[in-house]
């Protein structure tokens, strides 16, 4: 009974203890207070304390803690951490290990939601091994403890844009670990983006800048401009409005010069000066013109090529013949067996027949021009003097021909340089004229639709930078 006794009071003093140690743990100083002031939430971002709940009972265990994808070091009773968050959903993660004489061992984490403003608590307590957070009593959580470490939201991995072949860093909220709602979000390829992100989506609310100073408002696909958009440089004048694919700019209007002209069709750039478009245009009448001109020496030089070309192959055939048909009319002028093979068929019969006969009809045409080698050469070599001559005389005519053909062409072309200037200007001032119909059909049409994609281009560049988007 005594000894009972005894152990009551001990239970009943070390009570006592632990009421006067959490007392003095809660007790928040001046100090304290100021720190929390200085630390409160940034407009749209939330703090986070994390600490090591204080216990007589064991002792001080090391252990590694990290948010989603960012470590932290191991903090003790006496400390915390003070991290700056952006609103949305994270993951703590916590490793708590004992020495090896002991047997506990804590592993686990937490999913905790922010809101903007929020100052929330995450504490871990080993002995038990749990965690635990709460949004109220931060004074007396973090009192008597001292600050190990503030870290900002620039610290913090932000979520997630989703397919983006480009690495991003996201500046805002996020939605289970993807970006939702506004931020900044700066690409590995120069581009940042700067609005809302629907789940992880960019959108028309928000602008992509380029390193250049240029920025894109509509739509996308993944962060490349992609459907309706408007792209304008960093004084607020539209380069192109209309539709985009793949980045670039693929059918609709650009302000050049201060003009509106349809500087892209089907994603090829066009050219839209009248003055140009009028010379080029000219320049292909012309070229059309001249080759209607007469070209005799054109026509008298394909005969020479035909000559050329006879004379060639009857030299070819003559050596040919020369080699081949002493051995082949053999059987046709002296008595031969010929046979057929033991497998032929009738119809394969037939056919051997009939290359038999017109080999002894080539021979016999072979030895009727002529009775030796030297009677057939010298029949070659009348055929080739006589064609020698027509040549001779066609390249005098080809020669006469060409004189007359570049006379003519001459005169076509100083014709029509006459006439050049007049054309120029009168095909000019159609096109100038065709500008400035569709220009005025297209503006007829952007009334009161000013800030459709389509017709962004007709804003001044002040109205375009306070565009918050170019609707549909």
């Amino acid at each position: 009974m005594t000894y009972i006794l005894s152990l009551c009071r001990r239970v009943a003093m070390l009570l006592v203890l632990l009421i006067i140690f959490s007392s003095s743990a809660f007790a928040a100083s001046e100090k304290d207070i100021d720190l929390i002031s200085q630390y409160d939430p940034a407009p749209g971002k939330a703090h986070l304390y994390i600490l090591k709940r204080s216990n007589l009972l064991f002792q001080d265990i090391a252990l590694t803690l990290s948010i989603d994808k960012y470590d932290l070091d191991n903090i003790s009773t006496s400390e915390y951490y003070l991290i700056e968050m952006w609103p949305g959903t994270y993951t703590v993660y916590v490793n708590n290990f004992y020495p090896a004489d002991r047997k506990y061992y804590l592993k686990s984490n937490r999913n905790i939601s922010l809101k903007a403003g929020d100052s929330v608590v995450f504490g871990i307590n080993p002995k038990h091994e749990s965690t635990y957070y709460f949004k109220s009593e931060v004074e007396k959580s973090i009192a008597k403890r001292e600050l190990k470490q503030f870290i900002p939201a620039t610290e913090i991995p932000g979520a997630t844009l989703r397919g983006y072949n480009q690495s991003n860093k996201w500046m805002g909220p996020n939605k289970n670990g993807i970006a939702d709602g506004v931020g900044s979000a700066q690409f590995s390829n120069g581009l940042a983006y700067i609005g809302r992100v629907d789940y992880g989506d960019l959108t028309t609310e928000g602008r992509l800048q380029y390193p250049n100073g240029d920025f894109y408002k509509g739509e996308y696909i993944g962060a490349e401009p992609y459907g309706k958009g408007m792209l304008s440089d960093k004084d607020g004048n539209v380069i192109f409005s209309g539709d985009f694919r793949d980045g670039s700019p693929f059918n609709g209007l650009s302000n050049v010069g201060g003009k509106v002209v349809n500087k892209y069709n089907y994603g090829r750039a066009v050219e839209t000066n009248p003055e140009i478009l009028a010379q080029k245009k000219i320049d292909e009448d012309d070229k059309k013109e001249i080759a209607k001109v007469v070209q005799t020496a054109t026509k008298v030089k394909t005969s020479i090529n035909i000559i050329e070309s006879e004379k060639d192959d009857a030299q070819v055939k003559f050596n040919k013949q020369e080699l081949e048909f002493p051995k082949q009319c053999h059987c046709t002028f002296n008595f031969c067996l010929d046979s057929y093979n033991s497998e032929d068929t009738y119809e394969e019969r037939q056919a051997t027949k009939r290359l038999w006969a017109a080999r002894d009809q080539a021979c016999r045409e072979w030895r009727s021009s002529g009775g030796s080698l030297a009677a057939r050469q010298a029949q070659l070599d009348s055929k080739l003097a006589e064609a020698d001559e027509k040549l001779a005389s066609l390249n005098q005519e080809f020669e006469q021909a060409k004189e007359r053909d570049q006379l003519a062409r001459q005169q076509k072309l100083t014709e029509l340089a006459s006439s050049r200037t007049e054309r120029v200007a009168a095909h000019q001032k159609k096109i100038e004229q065709e500008q400035a119909e569709n220009l005025r059909k297209n503006k007829e049409a952007c009334v009161g639709r000013e800030t459709y994609c389509g017709c962004a281009v007709y804003l001044q560049p002040e109205q375009v930078k306070k565009m918050v988007t170019c609707e549909k």
